[in-house]
């Protein structure tokens, strides 16, 4: 990908079969991203691939811009951006330990601050936040609990 010039080149190639010729190239586009990202020596958090967490089903992938708080959704079908979204920050320990999931047409979100932020997936609009406190208890770092996107989702969707 090309970022020094202030686009990212985002392609997609089919490795399915039954839709196609398997390497076939489904799209190409090129974003022309903000000067922020060079200003802020922006850290792109990627969990090891080019995306934060995709989501087959519902199309979308998404990258964190840890340092500007921002999520930016991308269509897996198109290339094209879909929404940018900024973390609400309750408080400074949302940066870190940053998780996100993709489920029921919705993107869950939670950091070391025991947040639990929820937004449409298909516009990026804030639906609810939810703060894990524990009354009767507190860690090291406050009263809200870093929690588990997995295992709050399995609670949803009873």
């Amino acid at each position: 990908a090309n970022t020094r010039s202030g686009a990212i080149d985002i392609w997609g190639v089919n490795l399915n079969a039954s839709e196609g010729d398997i390497g076939e190239e489904l799209f190409s586009e090129t974003w022309e991203f903000d000067d922020a990202w060079l200003d802020a020596n922006v850290t792109f958090v990627t969990y090891g691939s080019g995306w934060s967490v995709t989501d087959l089903d519902a199309k979308i992938g998404l990258v964190w811009a840890k340092e500007l708080r921002k999520y930016y959704a991308f269509s897996l079908d198109t290339g094209k951006l879909m929404w940018i979204q900024e973390i609400p920050q309750v408080s400074y320990l949302d940066n870190f330990g940053i998780g996100a999931r993709i489920k029921y047409g919705r993107v869950y979100t939670v950091g070391m601050a025991g947040n639990l932020h929820c937004f449409n997936a298909t516009n990026g609009k804030l639906l609810w936040i939810y703060n894990a406190t524990d009354t009767y208890s507190e860690n090291l770092w406050g009263n809200n609990w870093n929690v588990d996107i997995d295992f709050i989702l399995s609670l949803i969707h009873i």
